[in-house]
């Protein structure tokens, strides 16, 4: 009980970070899918929630996976609730009531970024919060330590398809000290380029081709656009010199790392202490800085919101999947994503289960139903995301062929870290501090990030 009115007070102070996975308002149907914590600048903070109440469908006998006594559950989703995102997820909802639970009921919201984590936080610890909800990437680890969200594997049927027909890696972003307590409706981050850049530059296709870190560096530079004088105007590979902007540091550095060494790539250890103070991130560091010193990339502003690949600034960027139609609409037919087999970052947003619902059975199964084939597709197909299940890859590269390298994207994409943090917000913000140093000035790299890496651990601890 003290913990519930402790996590109310706070809540009412609390300030959503909006960290990561790119600032910038995307125009996509499926950008108000990838508001995670760190994404909350893609959506519209001043939007109201959007509710409404949808009731079953026909009594039909249903699969019996659920407990058959019906349920009324109360569904929150964060983001702008536009007609598609709404149409889409209570055809999914519909569906499942009409196949699994007849005579059930969902009242389902809409909540904008801009205060969904604050007014997700005060229901939950006030006991009224929803059956089944959306966690942005870097809120699971706190409200999991709250003890507000359900333990899933206890609930998952073992002989659920998901767990051989969903990738590892999925499924593991979503645990804590093993178990499942989120189904990510993912994100990555893709080499995103300029076809009519690349064309004028005279690159390749052999160029386009990367699988190492050197490729990429080779690439970058021969991307870049400049004068007659000699001097960049267009990056030929988007860096961040600020904490702030639409590829966050944290972000590209991860991409960095994971491909500098791959087992000490993480952000953080399976005790959630910092690894950013080491050999890897320094190589990666240095890596980015050269290509930065190098010409190759142009420096970002303070609070600079724009999108390189969109605004015309740079010729390839590292981004979501929901920029290419920003991409596209502002460069019509000329945004590619370049074939990649490195590894790269795997975000997104989870769906999970309130650990007081009185409708657990229901609320796991409904869960489970937003995850099958049949609902992947419909959220592939309306809303752009991708279809996460493995017997779902060469229908999503037919179905989307300017997107057909999407799904070796994924195959390699990994979390930041082994598992959930509590502290991810905070203490992201001081990994971005620490790049801002290393990037926008002289600072030194090794003591920079052991004293950022320091500040993380005091503050897990």
């Amino acid at each position: 009980m003290k913990k519930r009115l402790l996590a109310m007070l706070l809540a009412g102070c609390m300030v959503f970070s909006l960290t990561a996975c790119g600032g910038d308002k995307q125009e996509s149907a499926s950008a108000s899918q990838e508001g995670v914590s760190e994404e909350g600048a893609e959506t519209d903070a001043n939007e109201n929630a959007d509710t409404e109440e949808a009731s079953g469908g026909e009594e039909t006998s249903g699969t019996g996976e659920a407990s058959g006594e019906g349920a009324d559950l109360v569904i929150w989703l964060a983001g702008s609730g536009d007609a598609t995102n709404d149409e889409t997820y209570r055809a999914v909802f519909d569906k499942w009531i009409e196949e699994n639970s007849p005579g059930s009921t969902y009242e389902l919201s809409f909540v904008g970024w801009g205060e969904y984590a604050t007014k997700l936080s005060v229901a939950l610890a006030s006991g009224e919060g929803p059956d089944v909800f959306m966690s942005g990437y870097g809120m699971l680890g706190s409200f999991q330590a709250q003890g507000y969200m359900l333990n899933l594997s206890d609930y998952i049927p073992q002989d659920w398809d998901g767990y051989t027909d969903i990738g590892a890696n999925f499924l593991d972003t979503g645990k804590v000290d093993g178990n499942i307590y989120g189904l990510l409706e993912p994100s990555t981050r893709l080499l995103v380029y300029r076809k009519d850049i690349a064309e004028q530059n005279g690159v390749t296709e052999d160029d386009l081709q990367v699988d190492s870190l050197e490729d990429l560096e080779s690439l970058a530079k021969k991307m870049c656009v400049k004068d007659d004088a000699g001097k960049l105007v267009m990056s030929g590979f988007e860096l961040m010199t600020t904490a702030v902007g639409p590829n966050s540091p944290e972000q590209i550095y991860s991409f960095f790392a994971r491909n500098v060494d791959f087992e000490n790539g993480n952000f953080w250890d399976e005790e959630g202490k910092a690894s950013f103070g080491s050999e890897c991130a320094i190589e990666s560091f240095e890596l980015m800085k050269r290509l930065y010193e190098e010409g190759v990339s142009l420096p970002s502003e303070s609070g600079d919101t724009t999108n390189g690949i969109v605004s015309g600034l740079a010729a390839m960027s590292l981004n979501s999947e929901a920029v290419y139609g920003s991409a596209d609409a502002a460069f019509p037919g000329q945004i590619g994503v370049v074939p990649c087999s490195l590894n790269t970052l795997l975000i997104g947003n989870f769906i999970c289960v309130n650990n007081d619902s009185k409708y657990k059975e229901e609320a796991v199964d409904l869960l489970l139903y937003m995850f099958n084939e049949e609902s992947c597709k419909k959220k592939s197909e309306n809303l752009g995301m991708y279809c996460v299940r493995d017997s779902l890859k060469d229908w999503y590269a037919q179905t989307f062929p300017h997107l057909a390298d999407v799904p070796e994207y994924y195959d390699h994409s990994y979390a930041y870290g082994p598992t959930a943090i509590a502290h991810f917000n905070e203490g992201i913000n001081i990994f971005r501090n620490a790049s801002e140093m290393i990037m926008a000035t002289d600072a030194d790299i090794t003591s920079t990030l052991s004293d950022a890496a320091a500040q993380w651990d005091a503050l897990i601890n």
